[in-house]
């Protein structure tokens, strides 16, 4: 099929070469639309390392074994290419809520596992324009963002979708042509789920009504497409603006400039940052930090935190992984420095009771750190430097001092100290 293998050819072109060269995981359930996708990987990229990913969920007796066993044969016999498989315990089904979310994570965290391990570029899956369009319905029945109607991302980080502008039925003509082979998920055409409700009952009925609905659907993802890019690039540009600090997976942003944004870049904003941290935020999460007086959220990993005019977001154990270099010069304002006398120093963290001798007498580091706004629980992780038994300085979110034992002049010769990853 010379139409999806240009619409997919054109979809590689406009990748990270670099990335692309480490190779591609497919996603491969056994099914009509992965099959199709691994052949036409197969055939467009000739030479390029592909691997292939397979989930058994374990959720179907017997057609779960025949699944697997045609994946092996397949994956094996025909295409000669490395098979990573991972086995659901029957276990992590019982109490998990839902089944779905609970399959796509499990799903999703193995997918990585075997790109990070196996050093591959990219994990290729199968959604293709119809999973699109359900999904866009799904979204629109939550009352979703944008960016939720916009639906599925062709490329999302690590997660490519070569077939997201090919139809079912483009892929079905393909099938028919090469006459590929694939197990059929009986559960899809029976309305367990909400999508295939939607799958099954309402895109026929839309399709009675246009005949031309998947032409019209993907006019209107090209232009929400357009949409999201600007609103990403606009959020990126503003985010730029109001970070303070941002080390470690450790967020700081102006609190005032950002309330006084607009609600798209807002939950932009939130979002962009909640994703390092593994978190979908909803409307109404982003509005309850614009807006409530005082923040302090715990949300699975992630910390967010209004102290003075900062926001915060931050993980519950920051992993400082930093250490430090130094070197004789001359001491510029900014620099971390001691004197030329400072004996050798170390690092730890510190302790509660640790202080510092300031101009203004000895003070407790932690109280120093909070007046500077950063919450008490980031503020227990500092890092102080210390010579002998004395406290030299400490380092936290882009604050430091040092004590005014160990203070130098400037443009006096200074051990100057840089810390590193």
């Amino acid at each position: 099929m010379e139409k999806i293998n240009q619409k997919i050819n054109n979809f590689f072109n406009s990748l990270d070469s670099q990335k692309l060269n480490k190779g591609i995981l497919v996603a491969c359930s056994g099914g009509r639309d992965s099959m199709v996708l691994l052949d036409v990987l197969v055939k467009i990229l000739p030479g390029k390392r592909i691997g292939v990913l397979y989930v058994n969920h374990n959720l179907r007796g017997e057609d779960s074994v025949e699944e697997e066993a045609f994946v092996k044969k397949t994956i094996i016999e025909k295409y000669n290419l490395p098979l990573f498989i991972h086995s659901i315990d029957t276990v992590e089904w019982q109490n998990c809520g839902s089944i779905e979310n609970k399959a796509r994570k499990i799903r999703y965290d193995f997918f990585r596992e075997v790109l990070v391990r196996e050093d591959y570029g990219f994990i290729a899956t199968a959604h293709h324009l119809n999973d699109k369009i359900e999904t866009f319905f799904l979204n629109l029945l939550r009352g979703g963002s944008l960016q939720s109607l916009a639906s599925i991302p062709a490329v999302n980080h690590d997660i490519i979708r070569p077939l997201l502008t090919v139809s079912r039925t483009q892929i079905d003509d393909y099938m028919k042509e090469f006459a590929i082979e694939y197990v059929e998920d009986k559960t899809n055409s029976q309305p367990l789920y909400k999508r295939n409700r939607i799958r099954n009952e309402i895109i026929p009925l839309l399709k009675s009504l246009s005949g031309n609905l998947e032409a019209s659907f993907e006019a209107v993802f090209a232009c929400f497409d357009n949409d999201v890019q600007f609103l990403e690039q606009e959020t990126v540009r503003r985010l730029e603006k109001l970070l303070f600090y941002n080390d470690c997976n450790v967020w700081c942003i102006d609190r005032k400039s950002f309330v006084n944004e607009p609600v798209a870049v807002r939950s932009e904003i939130v979002r962009k940052i909640c994703y390092h941290f593994n978190v979908q935020p909803g409307r109404q999460f982003t509005e309850h930090i614009a807006n409530a007086q005082h923040i302090d959220i715990r949300k699975n990993n992630m910390n967010v935190v209004s102290k003075g005019g900062y926001l915060w977001f931050y993980p519950k154990d920051v992993n400082w992984d930093i250490q430090f270099y130094e070197k004789i010069g001359v001491y510029k304002p900014g620099d971390f420095a001691f004197s030329l006398n400072v004996g050798s120093l170390n690092m730890r963290t510190v302790l509660s009771d640790d202080e510092l001798d300031t101009p203004n007498g000895r003070k407790k580091i932690i109280n120093l750190l909070k007046k500077h706004g950063i919450p008490e629980e980031l503020a227990l992780q500092a890092k102080v430097f210390c010579c002998d038994n004395f406290v030299a300085g400490y380092f936290c979110c882009g604050f430091f001092g040092v004590s005014t034992r160990f203070y130098v002049e400037q443009d006096e010769n200074a051990k100057i100290f840089y810390l590193k990853k």
